[in-house]
């Protein structure tokens, strides 16, 4: 049986854990009904998971006795990341959720001229990054910076090898040979409706810029909801074979 997994902060060098948190003995307690005795995964950030052993529960945490220690290395090649358009609450959530499960390092959410909704709940959004990388088996938490708008983000976006700007309107299908001897690559996706005329235009200015340089591709001729979208990029870029 698959043991349940979590991210947690604590001594790697100690055989006896204790995690003071109050949403982890919930967590692990209340909501999972987990006992002494019962084991499960405690992954520390750094590529490190320990399998554990709950000893006791404790009124402000959990003491555990690690059983094994092991290396792991899931995580792509590639650093990808995410800069998505807010869209309405749900959607969005439900579009870092997967992107996160696809592999990305990174999200940004950007304000864009048709953005629906111009706030989110930070502390959500991150405990739903967080139990997306404990659920899919992610080395370390991927990141999400602040929200910014479109042209901070290019500006910020010459840190990349590449960027890919996706928009319906234009003729050039993904390919994965763009990809080829790239490492770290930043994804625009756009809200419902599509970025604007303007967007387009600041966007443009970006592709004869070096390093950093930025591509317009598409995903085909069919118009795809934003979080659809923010998945399948994530995911091709991340997962790309052969490039």
């Amino acid at each position: 049986m698959r043991l349940h997994r979590f991210f947690a902060e604590f001594d790697l060098s100690q055989s006896v854990i204790k995690i003071t948190d109050d949403s982890f003995r919930h967590q692990v307690k209340d909501v999972l009904r987990l006992r002494e005795g019962d084991s499960l995964v405690l992954a520390h950030n750094t590529r490190v998971e320990v399998t554990a052993r709950i000893t006791s529960f404790l009124r402000d945490g959990v003491e555990l006795v690690a059983l094994s220690h092991e290396n792991v290395d899931r995580e792509t090649e590639r650093l990808i990341t995410l800069y998505a358009s807010l869209i309405k609450h749900d959607h969005f959530e439900f579009a870092v959720q997967k992107a996160v499960e696809c592999g990305v390092a990174e999200i940004v959410p950007i304000l864009s001229d048709r953005t629906e909704k111009l706030r989110f709940k930070e502390e959500r959004i991150q405990k739903i990054i967080q139990e997306a990388a404990e659920q899919s088996g992610r080395a370390y938490v991927p990141k999400l910076l602040p929200t910014m708008s479109l042209p901070h983000a290019l500006q910020m976006s010459s840190r990349h090898d590449i960027n890919l700007f996706f928009d319906v309107s234009v003729e050039d299908f993904f390919s994965k040979k763009i990809l080829r001897n790239k490492k770290n690559i930043g994804v625009f996706v756009g809200p419902e409706g599509g970025w604007s005329s303007n967007e387009v235009v600041v966007a443009k200015s970006y592709t004869s810029r070096t390093p950093g340089k930025l591509f317009f591709v598409s995903l085909g001729e069919l118009t795809l909801r934003a979080e659809t979208a923010s998945i399948i990029v994530s995911f091709l870029a991340s997962h790309s074979i052969g490039a």
